[in-house]
């Protein structure tokens, strides 16, 4: 019930962003996933869905590498990840899509869980500083504009309690992409590559990365 009243809390103070801020130029990102979510039956409408919580993020909680806190599912969709998260910590789930939310509540439900849910638009973040001692991502960094990314991690690190844990599971950066963009607040741990399989069977080459906030 604790972890339910926090969730609740955060989100009531959070002002929702809608302004589409992380499209590319000329994009409409948020029109764009709006429209996808509201066209879809389901979530197995999408090649890239998979049900089934990333092994890579059991791999990270069991490691004992986050602290106790809140935890963000950046980019959350459907919600397997946010359902996931909310049953040991206090959890948020963020996406650009209000149409994504109902099939992501709907998954939280089943699982008895009850998340925070926050529409908004990458790469700024509609939180405080030092909010959350986890940041997840699965997809959401590499469909932004290359030109944001670096915003992108600096927000990640902003909303990072000292000691917190991002965890991004993206498309493979070129060599040294990722260490010219990472913020000096953030201190990469690990980048090991991984391969994602969705519903159609095609494999994408990712890379499970792993940042710490800085003291």
């Amino acid at each position: 019930m604790r972890a339910r009243q926090v969730a609740s809390r955060l989100v009531r103070g959070v002002r929702r962003r809608v302004d589409g801020g992380g499209s590319a130029p000329g994009d409409d990102l948020q029109a764009v996933w709006t429209r996808r979510y509201a066209q879809a039956d389901a979530p197995t409408d999408f090649h890239w869905f998979v049900d089934e919580v990333p092994t890579e993020l059991r791999s990270l909680l069991d490691s004992g590498l986050v602290p106790d806190g809140r935890a963000l599912d950046y980019g959350s969709g459907p919600g397997v990840a946010t359902a996931f998260l909310a049953a040991s910590r206090p959890t948020v789930g963020l996406d650009i899509a209000w149409s994504a939310m109902p099939m992501a509540r709907a998954r939280a439900a089943a699982a008895g869980v009850a998340p925070g849910w926050v529409v908004g638009a990458a790469p700024e973040l509609p939180f405080p500083d030092a909010t959350f001692a986890l940041v997840f991502d699965r997809g959401c960094m590499h469909v932004l504009d290359a030109s944001v990314w670096d915003r992108y991690l600096a927000e990640v690190a902003r909303v990072l309690v000292p000691g917190g844990i991002a965890q991004l599971i993206e498309r493979r950066f070129a060599t040294g992409q990722l260490e010219s963009l990472v913020p000096p607040q953030l201190e990469l741990l690990e980048q090991r590559p991984v391969d994602f399989v969705g519903r159609d069977g095609r494999g994408i080459p990712m890379v499970d990365v792993r940042a710490r906030r800085r003291g």
